[in-house]
């Protein structure tokens, strides 16, 4: 008991993390407060392992005050300026807490996103099955949200009701986009995984894809195939070649299982939709001008997101675009001079840690073409994520986390 009480703050991070995020989206006021109560206990778990990993408490204090006191004055002003500097607080600490977790606990994390995995899957099959009834789709908030799901098993695509929560299924999440930024974590710290990989956890992996039918799940696959086959060892590739045969199998099954569904998700348009309102968001983001005058989609013939209201984008890149589009050049400016130094800090890590190199790249730039979909810059989980391909950026600092795991490989 004391062990855990030690460690407990590792343990119950993402967690806390996953049961926030999807009850604070939820309409249920008793879900709402839950989920708040459990994201407070987030940050605490969050502070605490970023206290005992960095010797100046004074700036981990400081980071936490701001954090509390943004969030206040936020709700009190009611400022977007305030809100905004919140965010970037909040998600300062989730960032760091992330890669503190994934450097000191790697098979912890790994088991708890495999484990949830398992769960998804088991939630998914009851939902785009039917067999699950309304409950199973208690947490559901996309598409059609908390309504009876249909029987679609071996049912045509003339004979279905085609119900977006059955055909993208959220599993235990509020929803099937959000589901797929924990699929392809998921991907990049299973198939960049060197030691003690679950042997089962390629066949879930690639069942837990076809099953979202998400798009992203797939572009994340496809990425982190392309970087294993490069850069990974022999095990690794053949590994990633066999979830691509898995993947291809599994596609047949559905297929046959689900014959409705399948024609609707594998279909051109439904595909060609999933890109063009990403891609028309972000054109119409660069060019503020264009859809006020021209009222259609900047790619012509394509879906695009109109009627929602000003500010409203798909992508979240579309989103982060028209934040900084008055100062577009001097962002990335700022970007161009932060890879460099990410690519000098990434150099000095690989010297002293040369397994993590694969592990680093891999979750990166997996998780970093997120936001492509979705504008998740809120959302704490997907800072606490990325933390981990942040990793080279302590190098210039040098933080007691590393120091320690310097001294024990020594």
């Amino acid at each position: 008991m004391q062990k855990f009480i030690e460690k407990a703050h590792y343990v119950l991070m993402l967690p806390s993390l996953i049961i926030t995020m999807v009850l604070v989206n939820q309409s249920d006021k008793f879900f709402i407060f839950i989920g708040q109560l459990t994201g407070w206990l987030s940050y605490i778990f969050a502070a605490i392992i970023v206290l005992n990993s960095f010797q100046r408490k004074l700036l981990v204090y400081l980071l936490f005050f701001l954090v509390i006191s943004t969030k206040f004055l936020s709700i009190l002003s009611g400022s977007s300026s305030m809100e905004t500097i919140y965010i970037i607080c909040q998600n300062t600490l989730f960032c760091i807490a992330g890669t503190v977790v994934a450097f000191l606990k790697p098979d912890m994390m790994y088991k708890q996103i495999m484990v949830f995995c398992l769960l998804n899957v088991v939630f998914m099959l009851l939902q785009i099955t039917g067999l699950g009834g309304k409950p199973i789709m208690i947490f559901t908030t996309h598409g059609e949200g908390y309504v009876a799901p249909e029987m679609t098993l071996f049912k045509e695509e003339e004979n279905l009701n085609y119900l977006l929560i059955q055909g993208r299924p959220a599993g235990l999440t509020q929803a099937n986009i959000i589901l797929s930024l924990i699929i392809i974590f998921a991907i990049a710290i299973h198939f960049s995984r060197q030691h003690h990989v679950f042997r089962w956890g390629t066949i879930l992996l690639s069942l837990l894809i076809t099953l979202s039918m998400a798009k992203m799940a797939y572009l994340g696959f496809i990425i982190c195939s392309l970087i294993i086959l490069i850069y990974g060892q022999f095990f690794q590739k053949i590994r990633i070649l066999m979830a691509t045969g898995f993947i291809f199998i599994f596609i047949l099954i559905y297929s046959l299982l689900f014959p409705g569904l399948a024609a609707v998700n594998l279909s051109k348009e439904t595909i060609d939709a999933s890109i063009f309102l990403r891609a028309n968001d972000i054109m119409f983001a660069l060019n503020p001008e264009y859809l006020s005058v021209e009222s259609k989609p900047f790619f012509e013939g394509t879906s695009y997101f109109y009627g929602g209201e000003e500010g409203e984008f798909v992508s979240g890149i579309a989103s982060a675009v028209t934040k900084v589009y008055n100062n577009l050049a001097l962002f990335i400016t700022g970007l161009v001079i932060l890879f460099l130094l990410y690519l000098t800090g990434f150099r000095k890590l690989k010297s002293k840690f040369p397994s993590i190199k694969l592990k680093i790249i891999t979750v990166l730039v997996v998780i970093s073409i997120f936001p492509v979909t979705h504008p998740i810059w809120p959302f704490q989980i997907y800072w606490f994520f990325l933390g981990y391909g942040l990793l080279p950026f302590y190098s210039y600092i040098h933080p007691r986390f590393i120091n320690n795991q310097i001294c024990r490989e020594s």
